[in-house]
């Protein structure tokens, strides 16, 4: 959670002690003894206090910082799969929800690796900020890229991919979550 102000007048007490504080004569006051612009900055705030308690539940503003610190609870991990589902063109091999998100055969798994070696470009790999997973980018020889999301515990959650015609929408939003979700270190 952090700290987020609101800087509005609470009423018109502290509005009119603000506006005396703007006038020229006070400016030059301040100037030749800062005390001044500290002391009607203080008689400001406390002319105001009252009514900003009073009425701090009933401000939207407040609401909503309240509401988007309470939804900030959700995993990163959620987030990125949620986005990613909705990303044009995407073919989702593999969903957390599906049974097969924690039983890998492996006969399907890396086939094509196994019998070729890996051909496969890594273009992203990060974890998120938040320490509930990360994220995985690789082009195949064809240039379709593919995504995976794995939970801390290594487990894919996710995979899918995308046809040459939608990759610049996935590359785009990859970059976009990586901006947003990337562990900066």
């Amino acid at each position: 959670m952090k700290d987020k102000f609101i800087s509005t007048n609470a009423n018109d007490l502290e509005r009119t002690v603000r506006a005396v504080a703007e006038f020229t004569a006070m400016e030059a006051a301040s100037k030749l003894n800062p005390g001044v612009n500290q002391a009607f900055s203080l008689a400001a705030i406390a002319a105001g206090a009252a009514d900003a308690h009073i009425n701090y539940w009933t401000c939207p503003q407040t609401v909503k910082i309240i509401v988007d610190n309470l939804l900030e609870d959700e995993k990163i991990i959620d987030k990125v799969i949620e986005r990613l589902t909705k990303v044009p063109g995407m073919t989702i091999t593999l969903l957390k929800e599906r049974k097969s998100a924690q039983e890998i055969n492996p006969l399907e798994q890396n086939s094509w690796d196994q019998l070729f070696g890996n051909v496969d470009k890594l273009r992203e790999n990060f974890p998120f900020s938040d320490g509930s997973g990360r994220l995985r980018m690789r082009d195949n020889l064809a240039h379709v890229p593919r995504v995976s999301v794995y939970n801390i515990d290594g487990n894919c959650q996710f995979r899918g991919y995308v046809g040459l015609i939608h990759a610049h929408e996935l590359r785009q939003e990859v970059e976009a979550i990586k901006q947003k979700y990337m562990k900066k270190f």
